[in-house]
């Protein structure tokens, strides 16, 4: 599929279970570097909100296993999180939700079905919930990471 030719982010935003207030930053989440890089219209890539996404992600998952698992040593939770936060894990997710339909990407990319490569789509998956991060706060990201 041309993932260019989805646009309704409402179906996007039903799946992943959070409304965006500035949808700007969904749309944002969702461009990448190549799309960015061939676009006339001034576009940014997602990769300021996938950088931002990995650390909320990376907090949200240590949290949650701090507190979930007090009795696991450090070696476990960091096992754990490694699987969790994993480019496999996070690419069969971003599957599930279908985030590729919903991927900017520029022409070189979409020939090679980039809108399918696991890495491409775990990049995508931080650069959510980065976004959402910056749009509803730690609470909405928290929910969308242990509702994934």
């Amino acid at each position: 599929m041309n993932a260019q030719r989805k646009t309704n982010l409402d179906e996007l935003e039903n799946a992943i279970e959070y409304k965006f207030k500035n949808i700007k930053l969904l749309k944002n989440a969702l461009t990448h570097s190549s799309y960015a890089n061939e676009s006339k219209h001034g576009d940014k890539s997602n990769e300021r909100l996938e950088f931002l996404g990995d650390s909320v992600l990376g907090m949200i998952i240590c949290l949650y296993l701090y507190k979930r698992h007090p009795k696991a040593n450090e070696g476990r939770m960091a096992q754990v999180k490694g699987l969790i936060a994993s480019t496999s894990y996070l690419a069969d997710k971003a599957r599930v939700l279908k985030i590729g339909e919903h991927l900017k990407m520029g022409r070189g990319e979409l020939l090679s079905r980039g809108y399918d490569k696991s890495n491409v789509l775990a990049d995508v998956m931080e650069a959510v919930i980065g976004a959402i991060y910056l749009d509803g706060g730690f609470e909405p990201a928290q929910h969308f990471v242990l509702s994934m």
